[in-house]
C-alpha cells in the first residue's frame, strides 16, 4: 500500500491530503481512494460519488466546506477514476458494495469513535443505501444528493430484454448511458471541467444497469432497515433520476430525523 501525503489550505483551515489504494479480495481490482485530514479525533465525511464520476470531482465541495472542523474521505468505484477495471463495468451491481465493505473494514482504524457523516449522490446513493445497511451503521447521519432510485424517463422493455441478453453473452460490452453533460448542471465553467476531464465517462455495462433495477426493488423493501437521520436534496425535475421516486422514499422512511431539500427548476 501507497501513500502520498500533501499539505494544503482551504479558507486558512490546513488539512492533510492522502492517497491510497487497497486490492479487492475477491478479484483483485485495485480501489483508489483519498481523504484530507484536518485532525484525526474530529468527525469525518465520506463521499460516494456517481456513475461514470470519480473522488476529483468533490473538490469543489470540499473547498467549498473546509471551514467546517471536518476531515473528508471519498473513494473511487472500480472502473471509474484511479480505480482499475474496465470504465462502466462491474460483474454485479452487488461488486461495488462489497469494495465498499471492504473498503470500509480496510480504513476504519481512522474513524475509531468519531462521528460519521455519509454522503452518496446519484448511483453512489443508492451504493450508500444498501452498505449502510449491510452494515447495520443505524445512527450515522446520511446525505443523499439526487439518489438513483428510479430512472426519471421510460425505458422500452425491448431495451431491457436486450440488457438480459447481453449480460450472458458479453456482459463486459459497455455502452453509452444516454447522459449528456448538459443534462448534469447548466454551469458553464462545470461544463467545460466536464468535457476536459479524462477520467469521466459516460458507460455502463449490462450487469450493472441490471443490478440497479434489483437494487431498487430493495431498497423499497427493506426500508424499515433504513433508521439513519438523513437530509435528501433534489431537483424538482431531475432528467435522469426520477424526483418522484425520491419523493417517495422519503414519504415512506420510517426515520423520525429526516429532511427533504427540493430545489425548483434545478438539474
Amino acid at each position: 500500500m501507497r501513500k502520498i501525503i500533501k499539505k494544503i489550505t482551504f479558507n486558512r483551515v490546513k488539512r492533510q491530503r492522502f492517497e491510497s489504494f487497497f486490492k479487492t479480495k475477491k478479484d483483485g481490482e485495485t480501489i483508489f481512494y483519498q481523504f484530507w485530514e484536518w485532525k484525526r479525533e474530529a468527525p469525518w465525511l465520506w463521499i460516494t460519488h456517481g456513475q461514470g464520476e470519480h473522488s476529483d470531482c468533490y473538490q469543489r465541495l470540499i473547498e467549498g466546506l473546509s471551514s467546517l472542523p471536518i476531515n473528508f474521505f471519498a473513494w473511487d468505484l472500480r472502473g471509474h477514476g484511479r480505480s482499475s477495471g474496465k470504465r462502466g463495468y462491474a460483474p454485479h451491481f452487488l461488486s461495488y458494495i462489497d469494495d465498499f465493505i471492504e473498503l470500509y473494514e480496510n480504513t476504519k482504524s481512522l474513524f475509531q469513535n468519531q462521528k460519521r457523516f455519509w454522503l452518496g449522490h446519484s448511483l453512489g446513493g443508492l451504493i450508500q443505501l444498501l452498505t449502510l445497511i449491510r452494515l447495520n451503521l443505524k445512527t450515522d447521519p446520511q446525505i443523499l444528493s439526487s439518489p438513483f432510485l428510479g430512472l426519471s424517463m421510460p425505458v422500452p422493455l425491448w431495451k431491457d430484454m436486450g440488457s438480459v441478453l447481453l449480460s450472458h453473452v458479453a456482459p463486459k460490452i459497455c455502452l453509452w448511458n444516454q447522459i449528456k453533460n448538459e443534462m448534469l448542471t447548466r454551469d458553464p465553467l462545470v461544463l467545460k471541467e466536464y468535457a476536459k476531464d479524462p477520467l469521466r465517462h459516460h458507460k455502463i455495462s449490462a450487469s450493472v444497469y441490471l443490478g440497479t433495477l434489483s437494487a431498487h426493488r430493495e431498497v423499497f423493501a427493506r426500508l424499515k432497515s433504513i433508521q439513519n437521520p438523513i437530509l435528501i436534496q433534489i431537483a424538482e425535475n431531475d432528467p435522469i433520476v426520477s424526483s418522484a421516486k425520491n419523493q417517495q422514499f422519503f414519504e415512506l422512511l420510517p426515520s423520525s430525523d429526516k429532511t427533504l431539500k427540493i430545489y425548483p427548476k434545478r438539474q
